[in-house]
């Protein structure tokens, strides 16, 4: 489904922008 890729797109960005 789109929301799992979006949700995955989402929580990949969060993750590096804290990792940064």
């Amino acid at each position: 489904m789109i929301l799992s890729l979006v949700a995955g797109s989402f929580f990949m960005y969060s993750k590096r922008k804290a990792t940064k």
